[in-house]
């Protein structure tokens, strides 16, 4: 089936998923052909639309080596994923990539002296102050249902982690922080629409335990807020190795995350100084919005990942990781610079800073011209969960006839309680009328003394509610002009 064709200036963060996925460069554009079945679709792209990451999340299709390229010279970076092993990143692109000997040299020795210290201090001080911070924003029900207060645990292992003096004492600092803080998330409740919530395994409705029940540790996560939180820290594991390549550094040579097969350690090492912000991000999206029972799939050895469409929205916080890491890389290679046995020059490649210190020297009330960048929470229905696609929508089509069906029905029923009020309304007056009259009235002449467009029919209905509450009778009277009639009284008058 034909694909619609879209062509307009991108996001920064754009992603490809779905079946045969095809990247590709027609006339000096790059086209992204990606989707499944109806809503297959075609996007094209120009070398000026700002295109600074291109995340790939299908198992099959292909790009073109005039794609790569293309990407290289936009300076673009490229990150595939396998979601199906658990957002398992599968390659990166290079990016623009500098080379320093010197600074490579300090870096595989940072392990095991004083360099290796100073970057592990920085790091892991980041990730324990950000920690810190983010237990303020926790709902107060949640700290109260968690047992003891986390927040001295984290004070006193910043304290240590500020003296340390060896890596294994500020990774022990680090260890016990972090079994405080993630204690204090595991009653944080997790919403769902109630309709899905009795399906559902009952430790997706909270956070739980930051360890998987099937390896103990954080990865293979079997709840819906680890998942969460797994994905995007691989989406700044991605970053991460961009952004060491860019200063020179080697991804794959950790200073306090050991040396493993088919890991970027150093990667690791710059994304923990981060993690509060990916924490307080995930924070945000379990408590401001509903999830769907479809953002997340249940493996048959019982690990829970994320679905191709969450994982669509969540890469459009790449840009965010982009902008929080570059100052983080920095510092590192910097760091280790300034240890190098031959010199290395200090530099910001990613950031500007040097560029945008000299510029203020110069022109001190210039205006920055470079925003920060923001992410949005994936815009979902606020009944159901599922993603929109209109960024103002509230509620998706079938949530909103629903409600409207209901605001309806709730209409109805105010109007039928108005005439109910305005009968009993009715029925006072005219009872008070009857008591003015020592002989009674006739209907006719009840008509006349109340208001002539007072319809006939409303007036009987409110004397015959009166009879039947046994506050007034009827009799009838001789007739007047041929017309029989009935007199209206007050019982017991």
């Amino acid at each position: 089936m034909q694909g619609r064709s879209i062509q307009q200036r991108t996001d920064a963060t754009i992603t490809a998923r779905g079946h045969q996925v095809a990247i590709r460069v027609a006339h000096g554009h790059l086209i992204v052909d990606d989707g499944f079945g109806e809503s297959r679709r075609s996007r094209t792209f120009h070398r000026t639309d700002g295109l600074n990451r291109l995340v790939i999340l299908a198992r099959d299709g292909y790009i073109s080596l005039s794609a790569t390229r293309w990407l290289a010279d936009t300076g673009a970076g490229f990150v595939q994923l396998d979601l199906s092993a658990g957002a398992r990143l599968i390659a990166t692109s290079a990016g623009a990539r500098t080379s320093f000997p010197a600074l490579r040299r300090t870096q595989a020795r940072a392990v095991d002296d004083a360099a290796g210290v100073e970057v592990a201090r920085g790091l892991l001080g980041l990730k324990v102050s950000g920690q810190r911070q983010l237990l303020d924003r926790l709902p107060v029900d949640v700290l109260q249902a968690s047992g003891s207060d986390p927040r001295p645990v984290l004070d006193r292992q910043i304290e240590i982690i500020e003296r340390a003096e060896v890596i294994d004492e500020l990774l022990a600092a680090e260890a016990i922080a972090a079994s405080a803080y993630w204690q204090a998330w595991a009653p944080l409740p997790i919403r769902f629409p109630a309709r899905e919530a009795s399906r559902l395994p009952a430790h997706w409705l909270t956070f739980g335990a930051r360890a998987s029940r099937l390896t103990g540790g954080p990865r293979r996560a079997t709840g819906a807020g680890a998942a969460i939180l797994n994905f995007l820290y691989v989406l700044a594991s991605s970053e991460a190795i961009l952004a060491a390549h860019q200063v020179g550094l080697d991804p794959d040579l950790g200073i306090f995350h050991r040396d493993q097969e088919n890991r970027a350690s150093l990667a690791l090492d710059m994304v923990e100084a981060i993690r509060p912000l990916i924490d307080s991000y995930a924070l945000a999206m379990l408590t401001q919005r509903t999830l769907s029972a479809h953002d997340f799939v249940e493996t048959r050895a019982g690990e829970c990942r994320v679905t191709p469409r969450l994982a669509e929205a969540l890469t459009g916080t790449c840009e965010l990781w982009r902008e929080a890491i570059a100052p983080v890389a920095e510092q590192v290679a910097n760091t280790l610079a300034r240890h190098a046995a031959s010199p290395v020059p200090v530099r910001s490649p990613l950031t500007r800073a040097q560029q945008r210190a000299t510029l203020d020297g110069r022109m001190p009330d210039r205006r920055p011209r470079v925003a920060p960048a923001r992410a949005s929470l994936p815009n979902a229905c606020r009944q159901c969960g599922a993603l929109l696609t209109n960024g103002r929508a509230r509620y998706c089509q079938e949530c909103q006839r629903g409600r409207w069906a209901a605001q309806a029905a709730r209409s109805r029923r105010t109007v039928a309680d108005l005439g109910n009020e305005l009968q009993d309304a009715l029925a006072e007056q005219l009872y008070s009328a009857l008591r003015a009259s020592s002989d009674g009235l006739t209907r006719t002449q009840l008509q006349r003394l109340l208001n002539r467009n007072v319809p006939g029919d409303r007036i009987q209905a409110a004397l015959s509610q009166l009879a039947d509450s046994g506050r007034a009778r009827s009799e009838r009277v001789p007739a007047a002009r041929g017309r029989p009639a009935q007199r209206w009284t007050v019982t017991g008058s």
